[in-house]
């Protein structure tokens, strides 16, 4: 038996993906199952000060939290 397909990206995350996920308190466990559901390769959390590259990777998801732990945004690249 085998487990799910390895997210190869490109990410993608639209308005109802937002809504699903945003407010939510983030845990690391949430961070794989939205990972997969963004179809994403690779994930990056990000906080409010965090310094960031401005590369753009299309299988990249970000997860943006804000001081209060919780997801702000959800973004690609």
């Amino acid at each position: 038996m085998t487990g799910p397909a390895e997210p190869t990206g490109p990410c993608r995350v639209d308005m109802s993906f937002q809504m699903r996920y945003v407010g939510s308190e983030f845990k690391m466990p949430l961070r794989e199952e939205i990972q997969y559901a963004a179809n994403a390769r690779i994930t990056r959390i990000l906080h409010l000060d965090d310094p960031v590259t401005k590369d753009f990777r299309t299988d990249r998801l970000n997860i943006l939290l804000g001081e209060d732990g919780k997801i702000n945004a959800l973004t690609c690249g």
